[in-house]
């Protein structure tokens, strides 16, 4: 594809001008790609395959059961997106490369990707599974439960946080970060802005407990 092709497919999505070297991106990207794969994915390939492909299954259940609100939710551990006159369509992308975040892209018109992490299912029974681990390491730190106490109040913003925190950016950035990970906090994005508000996850402590009986008892 020559440079000008790849600028008229790729224009019309974008809400911000297209680089004119994207020729030279996409050629980069590639090679960089093709070295990745043969110095790395090639040996696990398969494996992966089949845990994306449960990741499909898991997928297709929950939009059955569950519906597309609810399933995004779920499958990216409390992200709700809110309605946008904008947005026509939500992509999501199972990744197994990027766990345990969500990766957002809604600089398109019309629509947004999000890749969303997934894991093999675990099969050692005396290990405690990651998703336990993420919650209780969370939960082990006396600023996250306060953080956790002051959405218990109502969605906040980021800006709302830092001044009833009394912490800096990128520390209750740090902190967001694994109470988001380990699904304990909802995040309602805001297509196409940096409106994003943060809550505490219904029901996420009956969670907590159940999957420690789980783990501890069976």
């Amino acid at each position: 594809m020559s440079k000008l092709n790849a600028l008229e497919q790729v224009s019309p999505f974008l809400l911000e001008d297209v680089p004119n070297e994207i020729g030279t991106i996409k050629k980069n990207a590639i090679h960089v790609f093709k070295q990745w794969y043969s110095a790395y994915y090639k040996d696990q390939e398969s494996d992966i395959q089949k845990v994306l492909l449960q990741e499909k299954n898991r997928f297709e259940d929950h939009l059955r059961n569950f519906g597309p609100e609810k399933t995004v939710e779920m499958l990216c551990n409390g992200l709700i997106v809110e309605e946008h006159p904008e947005l026509k369509e939500v992509i999501l992308i199972p990744v197994y490369h990027t766990k345990p975040v969500n990766v957002i892209f809604d600089d398109f018109k019309g629509f947004m990707i999000i890749l969303y992490p997934v894991e093999a299912i675990e099969v050692h029974d005396s290990m405690p599974p990651n998703s336990l681990m993420r919650m209780t390491r969370a939960l082990s730190d006396e600023k996250r439960l306060r953080i956790l106490k002051i959405l218990s109040s109502g969605n906040r913003s980021f800006s709302d946080l830092v001044q009833l925190t009394d912490l800096s950016k990128s520390n209750l950035h740090y902190h967001l970060s694994l109470l988001r990970t380990a699904g304990l906090i909802t995040i309602h994005h805001v297509p196409f802005s940096n409106q994003d508000k943060y809550g505490v996850r219904a029901g996420v402590f009956d969670d907590v407990k159940l999957m420690l009986e789980s783990y501890v008892f069976h």
